[in-house]
C-alpha cells in the first residue's frame, strides 16, 4: 500500500527535516542535527524514514553521505553541490568567476594555500568537470563567456584553468546561495552579484559604488595580497 506525502510528513520534526533539505539541497547529516538539535539517532530514524520511502536520496562525496529530494535535483548540480560545500573548492570556484582565467600560482597565493592542496583540489574539480585547462597563445586565450579574448600573462608551459560553464555554476550558485550555512562572505558575495543581476543594487549597496562594494566582498573573501 502506498504511502501518501501527508502520511510520511505528519511527524514534525521528520517534516522540518524533509523541508530543511528541500531548500538546502547537499546536506550532510552532522549539519542537520546542528540545525535541529537532535540527537544522531532521531535525525538517523527520521533520514532513513524518508529514503525509503523514496522522498530524499543520498550521494557519498569525499566520505560525507549527503541529502537530496528525490527528482529535485539533478546528476551535474548534485556534483556542483558537492564542490561548492567545501572551503577550498568553493573558493576556488568563486575566484575563477572573478578572474576568468587562473593559475595554480596564482590560487595558492591568493587562497594562502600550499600548491600541493591546490592542486589536489584541481585535479578534482577538472575530474568533476567543473574546469577546464586552457592554453594562452602569445599570451592571448578565448574565454569561454560569450567569446571574449582575454589576456593572461603566464609562465612558460604553466597550466592555466577555467571554469568549464561559468554561466551554469553562477545560477547554481545564486539558486542555492542558503545552502552555505555559516559562511558570511561567501553569502554577502553572492547576494551582491544577485543585485547586481537585477540592474540596480538596493539595501546596503544603495549608497556605496558597486566598485567599492566589489572590491570590499573580494577583499574578504581574498584578504592577501590585495589588502597588502
Amino acid at each position: 500500500m502506498l504511502i501518501s506525502k501527508k502520511q510520511i510528513l505528519k511527524l514534525e520534526n521528520r517534516r522540518a527535516i524533509y523541508n530543511f533539505i528541500d531548500k538546502h539541497p547537499g546536506l550532510h547529516k552532522r549539519e542537520i542535527i546542528r540545525k535541529f538539535k537532535l540527537s544522531e539517532g532521531t535525525v538517523r530514524y527520521h533520514i532513513n524514514h524518508l529514503r525509503k520511502n523514496g522522498f530524499i536520496s543520498e550521494e557519498i562525496e569525499s566520505g560525507y553521505t549527503r541529502y537530496y529530494v528525490t527528482d529535485k535535483v539533478g546528476r551535474v548540480e548534485k556534483e556542483m553541490l558537492g564542490a561548492l560545500r567545501r572551503e577550498i573548492p568553493r573558493k576556488i570556484i568563486i575566484f575563477g568567476l572573478i578572474s576568468f582565467v587562473f593559475s595554480k600560482v596564482e590560487l595558492s597565493r591568493e587562497l594562502e594555500k600550499d600548491t600541493k592542496t591546490i592542486y589536489y583540489h584541481l585535479k578534482r574539480l577538472k575530474k568533476m568537470d567543473i574546469i577546464e585547462s586552457v592554453i594562452a597563445k602569445d599570451g592571448i586565450i578565448q574565454s569561454n563567456r560569450n567569446g571574449c579574448i582575454y589576456e593572461h600573462h603566464s609562465a612558460r608551459r604553466e597550466i592555466l584553468y577555467q571554469i568549464k560553464d561559468p554561466y551554469l555554476m553562477y545560477h547554481l550558485l545564486i539558486k542555492y546561495k542558503n545552502t552555505f550555512l555559516g559562511d558570511q562572505d561567501t553569502k554577502n558575495f553572492l547576494e551582491f552579484l544577485e543585485e547586481i543581476s537585477k540592474g540596480s543594487p538596493k539595501g546596503r549597496y544603495k549608497r556605496r559604488s558597486v566598485d567599492e562594494v566589489a572590491d570590499k566582498v573580494f577583499y574578504d573573501l581574498f584578504p592577501f595580497p590585495f589588502c597588502a
